[in-house]
Order: structure tokens, then C-alpha cells, then sequence
């Protein structure tokens, strides 16, 4: 074991400070300090090898995988733009066929609920002619505007059926288009 410094330069309380105790104390120093410098440059050489050694292994062995994942990544990228597009496109060339056939269902519809305007119309002008009767004339009114409201709720019912059934099959037309693409 390295002796202490004091007992080194042989310090006492009768040593007196000067020139001399400097240069001996400050040689003293530099003396431990010197193997320590020279180990610290040792780590410090180890240590950028390694490191120098982790970064090449490194490089050896994840570049070439780098570069791969790299390269599918790209073509992944390129084909979910390519298979977007595609869909928009038959998104686009789909609702064009069955455009057709909406507005049809569509004029449908219109012609059907004219009809249950009509009813109704004829059905309240039935209401209103019984009403006007007089007597057993007011029963038979009753009678006559629950059978045309009857009729009125069957053609209703009747077109809402068949609004469903065209709607439906719009629908089924639709979903084939789309799997067909």
C-alpha cells in the first residue's frame, strides 16, 4: 500500500514552508497523479474500441436487415395506395351502376306516396259527404270513412312493402356489385 503523503514528504510542525516543501509536495503529487493519467488513458482507448466494436457488429448485422425492412416498407406503402385507389375507383364505378336503379326505386316511392295522397283526398271526401248526411246518413259515413281509411292503410301498408322489397333489392344489388369488384 502507498504510503500517505505527509509521511512521504515527512511533514512535522517544525517543517518550514518554502520552496523546497513545494517542489517535493507538488512532485509528490504529480508522482500518484502520473499511473492514474496513464491508467484513465488506458479506459479511455478501451472503451472507443469497444464501442468502435459494439458500432461495426452493429452495422454487420442489423444493416443488411435495415436495408430490407426499409425496401418492404416501401412497397407496403406503394401498395396500400394503389389498393385505396382501386377502391375508390370501384366505390366510384359502383354507385354509378346502381344509380340508376335508386332514382327508379326513388320514382317509385313518389308514384306510390301520389297514390296515398289520392286515398286520402277520396277517403276525406267520403268523410266529408257522410258528415253533410243527415240521421243514419252520419252512421253510414262512419262506417264509410273507416273503410276508407281501411283502404287507405292497405294501400299505405301495400306501398311500403313494396318501397321495402325495391329498397332492399337496390341494397343486395349494391353489396354484389361492391364483393364483385
Amino acid at each position: 500500500m502507498q504510503q500517505k503523503l505527509i509521511e512521504t514528504i515527512q511533514l512535522d510542525r517544525r517543517t518550514k514552508l518554502n520552496h523546497e516543501l513545494f517542489i517535493r509536495i507538488l512532485t509528490e503529487v504529480q508522482a500518484r497523479l502520473d499511473p492514474l493519467e496513464i491508467l484513465r488513458d488506458g479506459l479511455e482507448t478501451a472503451i472507443k474500441r469497444y464501442a468502435d466494436f459494439v458500432r461495426d457488429r452493429t452495422d454487420l448485422i442489423l444493416g443488411p436487415k435495415t436495408i430490407e425492412i426499409n425496401a418492404l416498407i416501401e412497397e407496403l406503402t406503394e401498395a396500400t395506395a394503389t389498393a385505396k385507389a382501386d377502391l375508390e375507383e370501384g366505390a366510384t364505378n359502383a354507385l354509378a351502376q346502381i344509380q340508376p336503379q335508386i332514382d327508379e326505386a326513388l320514382e317509385d316511392v313518389d308514384t306510390a306516396l301520389a297514390a296515398i295522397v289520392t286515398a286520402i283526398t277520396t277517403a276525406n271526401a267520403a268523410i266529408a259527404a257522410a258528415i253533410g248526411s243527415a240521421g243514419t246518413a252520419t252512421t253510414n259515413a262512419a262506417n264509410a270513412a273507416t273503410l276508407a281509411n281501411a283502404a287507405a292503410a292497405g294501400v299505405a301498408a301495400a306501398i311500403a312493402t313494396s318501397l321495402a322489397s325495391t329498397q332492399a333489392q337496390a341494397r343486395r344489388q349494391a353489396i354484389a356489385f361492391a364483393v364483385a369488384l
